[in-house]
Order: structure tokens, then sequence, then C-alpha cells
């Protein structure tokens, strides 16, 4: 039966736990964090260790948490880089359970907590009961419940108690197990995992070449830490640098150990080592969003034999100087295999190991890695050819909203086939009516049109907006005709009203439309119903729907709040969390609202209404999509866009919290049964136009550069504008099939291109 001491308190307390170590365990109280995403109990559990170290008065190790009541949402795996290998979940059940989880980890439920408060039994009592119940039991000391009446009392009965379950072991009365020896119990062959480290320098590069070779003959894997130029000439260019913070920016090894404690915020490393005489006592994940490894010197890894116990072995020059010191090593090494049965892994090895997989935090590291080492050019630096390629391309597009904008009501044809066969679908909505607007817009900057035609053709389109009752007020429909702008669903859909508004202010900052005009277009409505207790709502199938958890929120916010209705974001604000920590859980609630695609994320920075969540979510998308490339050499620009077969329109995207080729969404509205299959979502992929030239509008990447390059070899067609874009399997362009988002957006894509960057923000 194992007895737990629950939290950290007083010299006197920590003194007992040490005293009886084969009978009682500290048992750290876990961090109220069940539900939070891993990287939020991640960064909980570097928190919780540390605060055991300030403490002082906890023994070490301490690898074990409690909590009471279920578990449930409690993210065990993640506090495993930490350190915490069990959790207790006090349930008051008998017997206890015990649940292998993670990476030599374990779950145990039940447990008795025994009273500690003056007017309760005698310890002895309390044990007595337990242990006539027969079953496995676990007894919890809480020493916080400990008050200063009772405190030397009640420490006289720990003594005693703890003497006497001893003496009951050796008359065989009693097992006496604590609550990690289940781990030990449970996991057959549980073994420590050691990374061994070796410091190099000019001056001892023999030595640790002539170490590392021993090693490695003996199959004992280790990590050289040294300057790049070292590690270049050693041939482990890959292994872990040392750099001066001022040079860290330039690292782009996954270890880095940099000279002083701090490491520059755009340094692509996700592993930072630091000596056993820095100032790091433990590891875990910081909130830079990179594990920090506390290393260890030799004779703190040799006296330490727990199972338990993984570390970093760290290695100077002086613990090999000559040939006698390393063969006493590497046989020291031998000999922790042959008693303990360790594994020596690469630091990198090691790392990935004791931390828990989480898809968002790998996806967060490889953009900024990315970013690093990969970052593209800026999209406006253009030879004279580009920039005429580009004007051509601008031409194209103006040529779909000048050719198909019926004279009545402003609004250019929505969708249309100019095959043999010329078909069209006047089924319009206010987002198609913002990427019209902005088109135009684009248009007048770079020259196509002059403002006082882009003015007029703005205000007719607006002049044109119907409206009618629903969810008991006037607002315009979600979908109308528009040739006779009839209401053809008589929904109301607030992120089409948030793009349309978002567009109106443009043209009120470029100049084609006075504040007064634009207020005037959307007096008649009722837009204060979209927004209630400060949520975004939409009316659909007879009710108004909270849409706040959805990526347009973020986007179409501003639009809301220039008209004095305050909008709750989606995403939180920074506060005083550091900026890792503060993207991380954007890319939560991002991922909470399902798959991302290229759009809203990358319309907010090229039309005008960028944040912080739509850069960071642009960025993991960008690395993902041209990862996928790397691997495949296929391209991959996912968005939303309609197609010219069924099921007609689909959303294109990557799920954030899978990684693989699983990750990978394709639905089809209403997600229709017959697209419910592999093939079937997959012969729908598109390679979407505007996507492309949006991507391109962000940045001069070669992936960008020759994607432009094959859409507009396959997809602009001149006087005519550019088709919606190519079916990625096979390799099939959608000849004759054109759009307004697609032909609008691309003239605000290359607007941003040619007019240096610059998007429609007030003057």
């Amino acid at each position: 039966m194992p007895v737990a001491a629950i939290g950290h308190g007083s010299s006197e307390l920590s003194d007992i736990v040490a005293d009886n170590a084969g009978l009682l365990e500290f048992l750290t109280p876990a961090p109220a964090l069940s539900g939070t995403s891993r990287y939020t109990q991640m960064r909980g559990a570097d928190r919780a260790r540390a605060s055991l170290i300030d403490s002082r008065t906890t023994p070490a190790p301490a690898t074990g948490l409690i909590t009471f009541g279920e578990p449930d949402g409690f993210d065990l795996p993640a506090f495993r880089a930490s350190g915490f290998r069990s959790l207790l979940a006090v349930n008051g059940s008998l017997p206890v359970a015990a649940i292998p989880q993670g990476r030599g980890q374990i779950l145990l439920q039940g447990g008795a907590v025994l009273d500690l408060s003056p007017s309760g039994p005698s310890l002895e009592d309390q044990i007595s009961a337990l242990l006539q119940s027969g079953a496995i039991a676990v007894a919890v000391l809480p020493f916080k419940t400990l008050s200063t009446d009772n405190m030397a009392d009640r420490l006289v009965e720990i003594e005693a108690l703890a003497d006497r379950l001893v003496a009951s072991t050796r008359t065989g009365e009693i097992i006496l197990m604590q609550p990690i020896d289940y781990l030990l119990q449970a996991s057959a062959g549980l073994s420590r995992w050691i990374a061994v480290a070796i410091q190099a320098s000019p001056r001892s590069e023999a030595a640790a070449e002539a170490l590392l070779s021993q090693l490695a003959r003996r199959g004992i894997s280790a990590t050289l830490v040294a300057a790049s130029d070292l590690l270049e000439r050693l041939g482990r260019p890959d292994d872990c640098i040392m750099a001066d913070p001022i040079n860290t920016a330039a690292v782009v090894t996954r270890c880095l150990q940099p000279r002083e404690t701090e490491v520059v915020a755009g340094n692509p490393a996700d592993i930072v080592l630091h000596p056993p005489d820095a100032d790091r006592q433990h590891t875990g994940v910081r909130n830079d969003g990179r594990l920090h490894i506390a290393s260890e010197t030799l004779a703190d890894v040799f006296a330490q034999r727990s199972p338990v116990a993984d570390a970093v072995l760290y290695l100077r020059a002086e613990d090999f100087p000559a040939q006698r010191n390393r063969d006493a090593l590497i046989r020291r090494l031998q000999r922790l295999v042959a008693d303990g049965g360790v594994h020596y892994r690469t630091l990198t090895d090691w790392a990935d190991y004791i931390q828990a997989p989480d898809p968002l935090r790998a996806r967060y590291l490889s953009a900024r890695r990315r970013a690093a080492t990969d970052p593209g050019r800026s999209p406006n630096m253009m030879t004279k050819a580009e920039r005429a390629e580009f004007m051509a391309d601008a031409r194209a597009a103006w040529a779909y909203i000048d050719a198909l904008t019926d004279g009545d009501t402003g609004h250019v044809i929505p969708t249309i086939s100019l095959g043999a066969k010329r078909t069209s679908n006047v089924e319009i909505t206010l987002w198609d009516s913002g990427s019209q607007i902005n088109g135009s817009l684009s248009a007048a900057r770079i020259g196509l049109i002059s403002p006082d035609d882009c003015a007029e053709r703005i205000g007719k389109l607006v002049a044109n907006i119907p409206s009618l009752q629903i969810g008991g007020s006037r607002l315009p429909p979600a979908i109308f005709a528009s040739d006779t702008l009839e209401a053809l669903r008589p929904d109301f859909d607030v992120c089409d009203l948030g793009r349309f508004l978002l567009a109106l202010d443009n043209a009120v900052w470029q100049g084609v439309m006075t504040q007064d005009a634009a207020d005037a277009v959307i007096s008649p409505w009722d837009i204060d119903a979209a927004v209630r207790d400060g949520r975004l709502h939409s009316f659909r199938s007879g009710r108004w729907e909270d849409i706040t958890v959805s990526h347009c929120t973020d986007y179409i916010r501003p639009a809301f709040h220039r008209r004095g209705l305050m909008v709750e974001n989606l995403y939180p604000e920074q506060g005083d969390a550091s900026e890792t920590d503060w993207q991380m859980a954007m890319l939560s609630r991002a991922a909470a609202a399902g798959p991302i695609g290229t759009e809203p994320f990358l319309l907010a920075q090229v039309e005008g209404a960028s944040s912080p969540a739509s850069k960071l979510i642009s960025d993991v998308l960008f690395d993902a999509q041209l990862e996928w490339f790397e691997a495949t050499d296929r391209f991959r620009f996912m968005s939303e866009t309609p197609l010219d077969r069924p099921p007609w329109f689909v959303y294109q995207g990557l799920t954030l919290d899978v990684l693989g080729p699983d990750a990978w969404t394709i639905n089809s509205v209403g997600r229709a049964s017959s697209f419910q299959t592999d093939a079937a979502r997959s012969s729908a992929e598109v390679i979407v136009a505007k996507a492309v030239y949006l991507w391109r509008a962000k940045s001069a990447h070669p992936y960008t550069e020759a994607a432009v390059q094959k859409i507009r070899r396959q997809c602009r067609r001149e006087g005519k504008g550019f088709t919606v874009g190519v079916y990625a399997q096979p390799d099939a362009p959608m000849s004759d099939y054109f759009d307004i988002n697609s032909n609008g957006i691309i003239l605000s894509a290359l607007a941003s291109i040619l007019d240096h960057g610059r998007t429609p923000h007030r003057p």
C-alpha cells in the first residue's frame, strides 16, 4: 500500500518524506488545466516544475502529480518533458486502478485522503481501516491541511506510523509501494533515456572526435556541441550549435546552446541546451515554445539510478582529456546499460521522446523555421518584364468584370461558363459584391480605369442591394439574383455582410465614395441585429446562429467596430503572455474553428484588414503547403472554390491539429453523401487561381512564382478573365468556367503586388 504526501510545505515535512523515501512519495498538485490544449498543459507542467524548485522544500526528484476527482481532460503526456511520470486522481474508490499512459507514465485512479485535522481520528486507526478492507489502496497525507495547532502532534504520529508500516513489511503482513512503483510494475523493461552531449572547441577538437568515434563503435549515440564551423569540419552540421545571441538568427540546426541564457526570438531552433552550471535548473517547454534542457554532470548522472531519471549528460574537455579517461568513461557508460537498462540517444531523439507529440506546436515551430531559413523575397521586387506580365494579368481579370456587369443593377454575373454552350448562374452574395468592389478599386489603383469610372460602377452596385425582413430585422438576403435582385435565399450571412462593409470602407478610403454615401447604403439595414451580446450571428433555417467560432470573425470585426458595434473575437488578446504562448493560443482557437484555407486570412492582409492572427495562420498554412510540395512535387493552394461539375462548390483546407495526409480536407456544401469518399474528394481538389495570386502578393517565393506561371498558362483567357483554377488530379484546368471571386480577388492581389504592397488602409 503506497502512501503519498501532497504539496510542498515546511522543511520538517520534507525531511519526513526524505527519511521515508521507500514509503512516502511527494506528489505535486496538478495545475487546473483540464480541457486546455496540449501546449498549454506543457507550459503548465514547466511552471509546476519551476515552482517546486523555487520552493526548495520538495524532496527530489518529485515525479508525481495529484488531483481530486476524475482526470477528464488532463493531458498527462504533456507533463512528461518536465519530469512528471504519474498522476494520482483521488476519487475515494478501492482498489486503485493503474492505467499506463504516454511514454513511461501511469494514471492511478482511486485512493483515500487521510484526515489530518485536529478533530480527526488517529492515523493508526485510519490506516488500520484501509488495511482491513483488503484492497490495494493509496493513502494520501494532505500536508497542506495541517494546522499549526496540531502540526507537532501529527508529525510525531506520521513518524510513528512510518515505523509501524515498515515493521509490518518485515513480518510480511503488508507490501508497501509508492505511487511510482505502479509505473515500474506496469511497464516491463522501463529504462532510462540518456543523451550524451560533448562540448568541443578548436583546442579539444581531436579529443572530442576520438571520443565520438569510440562511442559510435560501441553503439552509443552522442551529440556534438560546438561552433558551426567546427561542426561542419567534423562532418556533423546537424548536431548542436554553440552560438552568440547576436548570431543565432542564422542557426538552422534544431539544437542550440546559446553562450548567454537568452535566445534570439526569430531563431529557428526548437531545442535549447543549457550546460550544468547555467541558470536553468529543470527541463521543460518554456514560453518561447522551445524545449529547454537542463543538462547534468558525470557525477549527477551516475549518482542517479532511478529508471525514471532520464538525463542529458554534458561532457566537457576536462572529462575526456586523454585516452585513458575516454576508456574509463565509456566503461562507465556501458555499465549503466548492463546494470539498469539505459538507452543512449542523440539529443534530438531524446528530446522528441520525452515531449508529447503536439501537431499544433509542430506546425508552429515548422513555420517559424521556414520564416527564418526560407523566407522568399519581397513580393514587390520585380523586373520590367515581370511587371508587364502582372499588368497583362490585371487586364485579363478586369475584362471579366467589365464585360459581364449588368447595366441596370451594376452587379457582375457571379459565375459563368463560356464554353460551346454559354451558361450563367445569377445567384450572388454580398461576399461576391465585396470582391467586385475591391476588384474595381484595384483596377483604379493600377490605372486600368479612372477614379470616376470606378466611383460610378461602385455607386450603381451599392444602390442595388435588396433587403427584406429576416429574423425580425431588415437585412440583405444571403443570396439574391444579380439581374433581378430577387431574394433567392431569405437567410442572412453576417460573414458576407462583413466583407461587403470592409469593401465599402476601402471605397471611402480610396476616395471614390464619401462616408455619408457609404453610411446611406446600410442605413436601412438593422445590422445591429447581427451582433448579440457582443457575438456575431447569422440567420439560417429560421433561427439565429452564433458564428463567433469561425474563421471570418477576426476578419470582419473591424467593419463592425468602425460602426460602433463591439464584437467579441475568436482569438485572445496577448495580455501578459509571451509572443509564443499568445500565438499558440491563437492557433488552438483556429483549430477549434475548423480547417483553415487561404481565405479570409490572405484577404485580410491584401485588402487591408490584417491582424496578428491572420498573419500567423497564413504563415502556418504556407509552410504546410510548401512542405507538401517539397515532398510530392505537387502544388496545393487550399481555398474555397466553385466547381464546373457536382458538387459545384467545395471548401479546401488544412486541419491544424492533425499531421500527415489526413490533415488536408475537401468538403462540399451540405456534405453530399455522394462526395464522402476519398476518390470523390481527390477528384475535386483544385489549385485555386485566386489563392495562387494571393500567396504571390504575400511572398515572392520560388513556390508562388512557379504557381503563378502555371495559373497564367492554364487559366488566363485574354479578354475573358481567369478561370477558377486547375484540377490537381489529373492536371486539368476548368477551361471555360469563370467567377467574380476569382477575378475580383486576383485584381486585389495584383494591385498589392504592383502598388508596392500598399493596402487600402485609412490614410
